[in-house]
This record gives C-alpha cells, sequence and structure tokens, in this order.
C-alpha cells in the first residue's frame, strides 16, 4: 500500500460520522447493514477523489450528486 493511500484511508477514518461508527457495531441488523453501506460509500468516494486528486481532476456536479445519493439515501429526490 502506497503511504498517499494509507494517509487517504487514515484521514477518512478520523472524519467518519460519529452514527456511522455507532451503528457499525449495533445489534439492529438492519442499522448495521445502513452503516456498512455508507461507510462502503463513503470510503470509495474518499478513495476516488484521492485518486481524481492525483491526476489533477475533481468530480463534477453531477459525480457528486451521485456520490451524495449513495451516501445518504434517504435524504435523495427519488
Amino acid at each position: 500500500m502506497t503511504e498517499d493511500l494509507e494517509m487517504t484511508i487514515l484521514a477518512f477514518l478520523k472524519r467518519a460520522p460519529e452514527w456511522v461508527r455507532r451503528d457499525l457495531t449495533a445489534k439492529d441488523q438492519s442499522a448495521r447493514t445502513q452503516a456498512e453501506e455508507a461507510f462502503a460509500a463513503m470510503l470509495a468516494d474518499a478513495l476516488r477523489r484521492s485518486d481524481l486528486n492525483s491526476r489533477g481532476a475533481g468530480l463534477t456536479s453531477v459525480e457528486q450528486s451521485r456520490t451524495h445519493a449513495r451516501i445518504h439515501p434517504k435524504w435523495s429526490k427519488a
């Protein structure tokens, strides 16, 4: 693993929302599943942003909207 990748993951873990941290250890399976899905989407987004930034590119507004919809499906319009 490269140092940049390790730094990206560490930075992501440090800023993971408290509700995700709490729900990852919840006894309720649905809460845990939702937290796992959100955690995976947020980590994938952090890694993609890191990769795009290393190549000098940024996310378009459409990509940002899609990422937000994956991370916060309840807040997105149907």
